[in-house]
């Protein structure tokens, strides 16, 4: 006990100078970059017109959640390299390629251990998909956190079998 301070109140803290103060305030600053502002007005655009659709439109509640969903996993989260071209081949291979997991997931939904069958080679697909190249592995990536989003949130109740 002999080498504990008498005082547990720790000293006043000295004053920082006027150039740490500047310099601390410039570290909160924003940093802006073309490609992330150009992919916020891309999803401020484009989500709230594909929610309306789905929603308004075809009246289809599930349909307009995975909707919003796909759109900001495809608009916000993916970010794709290469030309426009590239860009362009790699988002509609995004909404092909999240199409047909979307069907084959209802069509093995209803019976339990085919859906956990069918989700192994998905889930393998999602963690191994760099091999084929940075885009892909983004296409996968955006894929898995808007399917699995939009299925934890789905707003009607699993029917009991």
């Amino acid at each position: 006990m002999a080498d504990r301070p008498d005082s547990v109140v720790s000293p006043t803290p000295l004053q920082e100078s006027a150039a740490e103060v500047k310099r601390s305030m410039l570290a909160w600053r924003p940093v802006w970059s073309r490609p992330a502002v150009m992919r916020a007005l891309r999803a401020v655009l484009v989500i709230p017109s594909v929610f309306a659709l789905t929603y308004e439109g075809f009246g289809n509640l599930q349909m307009a959640l995975f909707a919003a969903f796909g759109g900001f996993a495809s608009l916000i989260v993916a970010s794709f390299g290469g030309s426009r071209r590239d860009k362009l081949v790699a988002h509609l291979g995004l909404a092909v390629t999240g199409s047909i997991a979307l069907v084959i997931g209802t069509v093995v939904s209803g019976i339990e251990w085919l859906a956990v069958l069918v989700t192994i080679p998905v889930a393998f697909g999602i963690f191994f998909a760099g091999v084929a190249g940075p885009n892909t592995a983004r296409d996968w990536l955006a894929l898995s956190s808007c399917s699995s989003g939009a299925a934890r949130w789905s707003p009607t109740p699993p029917t009991a079998t």
